[in-house]
């Protein structure tokens, strides 16, 4: 999930453009099916926008999945985008002979899926011109293409994507950059960050990456919590270190006061929001004990200590 909200942001963040409708996890229909990103994108601006690599395959509709590195692929994968297409032409009332002109699939996978060579014998599946980059022969509607990151050219447009990659294919981008010395754009050098937290393990110790970034920027937890989101990060950091950065209560929003309170103790969140919402959430008793009669007394008045108490006790005789 990380990798793929890591994606999302990237795609939403390129494409940043009041122009643009850009949908994430977009409910197809009345099924349960959501499209990891549909971009609608008018003619004006076709064959216009960053990455050309992907953008000169863009439509005015485009229905877009997202396979990261940790993901397994599998060849009905394809069966579902499928699908996807007839959902999503019903839903916006496009026809059959529309279909080749108004509308692309378009699968990215961040690693080259196991199904895909056996596609390529069968002719189901040709190679484009282009690293990376493929065609499904199967379906005559619209065109629906392959794109493998891992495989594509390490140049400056495709950077975004790159970044996107696996983390093997991470450090070959990396070495690239120092190696042809490409200058990054601040949102290319907020990419990077984000992916070398969320493959630090992998790429710590590479000496191109003290070159490309500064010391201080390499765990930068506030930049990957704007590109991957909080409620992640914390799963992957953990609390305490994720309140070092934002704060209790942004950490309290996302998961939650009781989960906040187990991993750093009632006194400190009673530091940031105060005794009453601790005990609101997480009940008098607790409160009590931890912190004493005359703390929480300075707070609330013996006459609310048994309102509360008996809230406690109608609750208990209800379960």
């Amino acid at each position: 999930m990380v990798y793929d909200n890591f994606f999302k942001n990237v795609f939403t963040k390129t494409y940043d453009n009041p122009n643009l409708e850009i949908y994430i996890d977009k409910p197809l229909g009345q099924l349960p099916l959501k499209a990891d990103i549909i971009i609608k994108i008018p003619n004006n601006l076709l064959g216009t926008l960053p990455i050309p690599l992907l953008s000169n395959l863009f439509s005015t509709n485009n229905i877009i999945e997202f396979k990261s590195a940790h993901d397994t692929t599998n060849e009905t994968d394809l069966s579902k985008l499928i699908a996807y297409l007839g959902h999503y032409a019903f839903s916006n009332n496009i026809s059959l002979n529309q279909m080749r002109t108004q509308l692309r699939i378009i699968y990215i996978s961040a690693k080259r899926p196991k199904f895909i060579d056996n596609y390529i014998d069968n002719n189901y599946i040709q190679k484009e011109n282009n690293n990376g980059l493929y065609i499904l022969n199967l379906v005559n509607l619209c065109e629906f293409y392959i794109i493998i990151i891992d495989e594509i050219e390490i140049n400056e447009d495709n950077l975004p994507l790159l970044f996107c990659s696996s983390a093997e294919a991470l450090k070959r981008t990396i070495k690239t950059i120092v190696e042809k010395r490409i200058q990054l754009t601040e949102k290319n050098k907020n990419y990077l960050i984000s992916s070398c937290y969320i493959n630090y393990e992998e790429v710590k110790n590479m000496s191109e990456l003290k070159v490309i970034l500064p010391e201080e920027l390499r765990r930068n937890i506030r930049s990957a919590i704007n590109d991957i989101g909080l409620a992640n990060v914390i799963k992957e950091v953990g609390i305490k270190e994720i309140i070092k950065e934002v704060g209790i209560e942004e950490v309290i929003k996302a998961v939650g006061i009781k989960e906040v309170v187990d991993k750093v103790g009632i006194k400190e969140v009673i530091k940031e929001v105060g005794i009453k919402e601790v005990v609101d959430k997480v009940g008098i008793k607790e409160v009590i004990k931890e912190v004493g009669i005359e703390e929480v007394l300075k707070e609330i008045n013996p006459d609310e200590i048994k309102n509360y108490l008996k809230r406690k006790k109608i609750r208990k005789n209800k379960n």
